[in-house]
């Protein structure tokens, strides 16, 4: 992990071709200043953003999705930690990742942190059905590495990557199956985590019912609404 959990370095390569678009290169540079700035709180700072470097290539008319990616790839002459190569639209038929580049159709920040993710050493995010074991291809909604929309990394996939400590995973089950209690800590793990330095959280409203236990009448909340702001 002492290979990916450092500071990286970026160049972001923008391949235009006449009569195709392609995102200009202020987008693409803040899309990979934000997948940083995920990485950073998801990775506990293992992971940060040393360098962006940029570049645009043009490759020639005619070109189709492999000969304007070799084009790209012999002019851009990257020796970053990750090369982003923002490809013309329409002209590759999905975005992919190879090594460690990736090459994207359009500018979705799903997309760069899916592609990034191979690079990082993911597979894609399988479900499987335990009734019948069947997997469904890209069908984990739970992770960037599917199909779905999602706002993270699995917990398996944050794990493996030393995303996560030991002491994180907690095991709550049999604390609270005979009636025990568990306190436990959450701390941010997505790209709205930098709002913890300064954070305040204050209860507003719950609603709530009495019911008895053991001859006594103790409260319990079905929902806590709290204000958060800085």
């Amino acid at each position: 992990m002492g290979a990916i959990n450092r500071k990286h370095t970026v160049k972001v390569v923008r391949v235009t071709l006449a009569g195709r678009t392609t995102p200009s290169m202020t987008s693409l540079v803040s899309r990979v200043r934000e997948m940083y700035d995920f990485f950073a709180v998801a990775s506990h700072s293992q992971v940060s953003l040393e360098s962006v470097a940029s570049q645009t290539v043009a490759v020639t008319a005619g070109s189709n999705c492999k000969s304007a990616k070799s084009q790209a790839i012999q002019q851009a002459k990257s020796n970053a930690f990750l090369t982003v190569y923002s490809m013309p639209s329409g002209l590759c038929p999905t975005s992919n990742a190879g090594s460690r580049s990736i090459y994207l159709n359009g500018n979705l920040f799903r997309d760069y942190n899916h592609e990034t993710g191979h690079v990082l050493g993911l597979a894609h995010g399988n479900a499987r059905d335990p009734s019948t074991g069947q997997v469904t291809q890209y069908g984990d909604s739970s992770t960037y590495m599917g199909k779905f929309s999602s706002d993270n990394y699995n917990l398996p996939q944050l794990h493996w990557l030393g995303w996560t400590k030991k002491e994180e995973l907690i095991k709550v089950n049999s604390a609270i199956d005979n009636g025990g209690f568990i306190d436990v800590t959450l701390r941010p793990a997505g790209s709205n985590a930098e709002l913890a330095s300064g954070l305040f959280i204050k209860p507003v409203g719950y609603t709530s019912s009495f019911v008895q236990v053991d001859g006594q009448s103790v409260e319990v909340f079905t929902s806590v609404t709290v204000r958060i702001r800085r």
